[in-house]
């Protein structure tokens, strides 16, 4: 379980990444509205990949920030992938969780099962809490009166929404006036149409997985305002100036209060009845170059932040942070990793030369490229421990061919 909830955390934290550059996107004004959503469906598919594919265009700064292992470090760190953080955050978390001399256990592992328990809790809290909110609903708009084909009129309403999964229903007040009526059906049809009522649920359940994470709420939150800002410029597109005001009179007269807000119909004036307003009197046509930047820009974020780096941290391949040379204590060399995907090799006790550089692995090889020189250093990863490769390595002065590092 603490597994399963530690990957989750770990995703969440590098989906939290993506939220804040779509934050930073929304700031654009001449990104068409319709385009937003399209950016949180990003945010969704990063939540959703617990094993995203590797890629050399990824900008994630690390897939593992908190790793398993942490729970039995003497002193534990985080693995942020961003060396400042690390040296400023590191410290206060050694401090606060590394176990005092004498004690039985860690305390994160007791902390991290605890926590485990109670995101599966506030899991099935928000299940439990938008599953009973729909039936009050359902209950409500039992006897609602058909309109036409999917179209029900309840004096239960207050204002009109979309509700359904499969077959998605528009639900109007009585009494309605015919101009703004006929505004509400077009944006609820809009709705239908691009298929936002399964968004808002598939993000809910988004939600409730992360439901820890406060960048994941305000991805949710602002997708929520992001679908309807879209849906009012796909229904205005072709509106003159007067049908405009016209719409934004609808939504005004629709205006919801906070208290009357459901967690997944989709209402028509649900969500930032002002702003929405300041979009309909100002919309302008989309420019062709602007709409093809913003989806050139889609697929160069695609890249980046819905794949990892192709990097693999020496702790995901199992590798241990120190290694010393077998059967020697005091002579023998000693090889570490940092969280940066750097190394330190010690070649002998007897030697003041140390290399530094990256390293990478791939498959059950680990290669050590050195800063300073263009020698590489080969060892094969067999069963934890590292077998140095005398024959492909560059450099074999400091070594002999199958000596082990453990």
């Amino acid at each position: 379980m603490t597994e399963v909830f530690l990957k989750f955390v770990n995703n969440g934290i590098s989906a939290g990444w993506l939220v804040l550059i779509i934050i930073f996107l929304r700031m654009i004004p001449r990104i068409p509205k319709r385009m937003r959503p399209v950016f949180w469906g990003l945010v969704g598919v990063r939540l959703m990949l617990l094993v995203p594919v590797k890629s050399v265009f990824s900008l994630i700064p690390s897939v593992q920030t908190i790793a398993p292992e942490i729970m039995y470090a003497r002193k534990p760190k985080i693995y942020t992938g961003i060396a400042i953080l690390n040296t400023i955050v590191n410290p206060i978390v050694s401090e606060s969780f590394s176990p005092n001399p004498g004690d039985s256990a860690n305390s994160l592992q007791v902390l991290i099962p605890i926590l485990s328990i109670v995101w599966i809790f506030g899991v099935v809290f928000m299940l439990g809490f938008a599953l009973v909110n729909c039936l009050r609903l359902r209950r409500r708009i039992r006897t609602a009166v058909l309109l036409d084909k999917n179209i029900y009129q309840s004096e239960e309403v207050f204002s009109p929404f979309v509700f359904g999964f499969l077959h998605p229903r528009i639900y109007l007040p009585f009494a309605v006036d015919e101009k703004i009526m006929r505004n509400v059906i077009l944006h609820e049809q809009a709705h239908i149409t691009r298929y936002d009522h399964l968004r808002k649920i598939f993000g809910y359940l988004l939600l409730s997985l992360y439901w820890f994470n406060p960048l994941c709420w305000a991805a949710y939150m602002l997708f929520c305002k992001d679908i309807e800002l879209a849906c009012d410029e796909c229904v205005i597109c072709n509106f003159g100036k007067e049908e405009r005001a016209d719409y934004s009179e609808t939504l005004l007269s629709f205006c919801v209060p906070k208290i009357k807000r459901n967690i997944c119909p989709l209402a028509f004036g649900e969500i930032a009845v002002k702003e929405r307003v300041k979009n309909v009197l100002r919309y302008k046509a989309p420019v062709s170059w602007i709409v093809m930047t913003a989806f050139a820009v889609c697929i160069v974020i695609a890249l980046c932040f819905l794949t990892n780096p192709k990097h693999i941290n020496f702790r995901e391949a199992g590798l241990k942070e120190v290694y010393f040379l077998e059967g020697s204590d005091l002579l023998g060399g000693s090889l570490s990793f940092s969280d940066n995907y750097s190394y330190t090799l010690v070649f002998s006790g007897l030697s003041s030369y140390i290399g530094y550089g990256d390293y990478e692995i791939e498959g059950k090889k680990l290669k050590l490229s050195n800063f300073f020189d263009d020698n590489q250093y080969i060892f094969d990863i067999v069963n934890g421990t590292l077998v140095f490769d005398g024959e492909v390595s560059t450099d074999t002065r400091w070594w002999k061919g199958g000596e082990v590092l453990k």
